[in-house]
């Protein structure tokens, strides 16, 4: 065994010192996303419920249930690409946003004549959630002690 993997093995650290950075960097997102999501959706629900009634409560909660697991999904594959090269993780990153994307749009035109969502509580659910979640995940960014530069990686 070399003296990394000994070393992995005695601290259960990863050895990439870039996957080490993204997995701390992602625990912060998720636990800043996890902690503000809720709260828009349930400001979201209340107003859209006073608004729109009985529908603008169930479009409200369907944009925060997928805003939020929008947001998951997204810090998910930044987990699981964590110990690949940055490159990789660039692509899988942008690869799952591809995915989201056409899910998103597909849910959206399937959704267009179902009458018990009313669509703008739903949109505007969404889009308050989207900006708040990278609001508080660059806020994350900004705050966790992560190197910009990893002396003597081979990445």
């Amino acid at each position: 065994m070399s003296d990394a993997q000994t070393e992995q093995a005695q601290t259960g650290e990863p050895e990439n010192p870039h996957a080490a950075s993204v997995l701390k960097l992602q625990a912060a997102m998720k636990k800043a996303t996890l902690i503000a999501l809720p709260i828009v959706t349930v400001v979201a629900v209340v107003i859209a419920t006073i608004v729109k009634g009985t529908n603008g409560l169930v479009g409200a909660v369907l944009g925060g249930v997928l805003a939020l697991g929008s947001s998951l999904l997204t810090l998910t594959i930044m987990r699981y690409s964590a110990n690949q090269s940055p490159q990789f993780a660039m692509a899988a990153v942008m690869g799952g946003y591809a995915l989201k994307l056409i899910v998103l749009f597909g849910l959206m035109f399937a959704l267009k004549g179902v009458t018990v969502i009313d669509r703008y509580s739903l949109g505007l659910t969404f889009a308050a959630c989207v900006v708040v979640a990278a609001t508080v995940e660059g806020r994350a960014f900004m705050t966790t002690k992560t190197p910009t530069v990893i002396p003597n990686s081979s990445l």
